[in-house]
């Protein structure tokens, strides 16, 4: 006997609403963050990453309006273009902002990754599988603009042995 349903009248879980919802509410937020940055930013390097940030964020926001006017459900409110005073002061340094969008981005490849193995829709799969792999993507544009400038934050050296030590009485 094989066993068949039809895989297009899959109702979104609560889960899937809840990530997708954080989802779009977060990338809302860089959005018009990221917009602010690239407005103030003075290092054309640093600017690049944020371009490409707004770019994903933007590919995300519409990824979830496209899964959500499937199942005709509510866009969420987000953030918008009222939130974020882009005639302000530039608050912080180009490097401070990089550093801080590392930050988020470790938190988004983490929120990705826990939000995957709750997907059961293939749509919703295959959006979060691509908002993985664009948040590693993301990642590594930042490492490399902070190795090429000398800014990448080094965990601390250790020193190593050229032989073997166990520890116990013998030590």
């Amino acid at each position: 006997m094989d066993i068949k349903h039809n895989a297009n009248n899959i109702m979104l879980t609560s889960s899937e609403i809840a990530y997708l919802w954080a989802i779009y509410t977060l990338n809302s937020l860089a959005k018009y963050s990221f917009t602010y940055v690239i407005e103030k930013c003075k290092d054309d390097d640093i600017r690049s990453v944020f371009q490409f940030s707004l770019d994903l964020a933007n590919t995300a926001l519409e990824g979830v309006k496209s899964i959500f006017n499937s199942v005709k459900m509510p866009i969420p409110h987000g953030f918008n273009e009222k939130d974020v005073n882009m005639q302000g002061d530039n608050l912080f340094s180009d490097v401070l902002m990089l550093n801080l969008l590392k930050t988020s981005t470790s938190s988004g490849r983490t929120n990705y990754g826990n939000a995957l193995p709750m997907a059961a829709r293939l749509d919703v799969r295959q959006f979060i599988t691509n908002c993985v792999t664009s948040t590693i993507e993301l990642s590594n544009k930042i490492d490399e603009v902070e190795l090429n400038k000398g800014i990448f934050l080094r965990t601390p050296y250790v020193q190593i042995r050229s032989e073997e030590r166990r520890v116990g009485k013998e030590c």
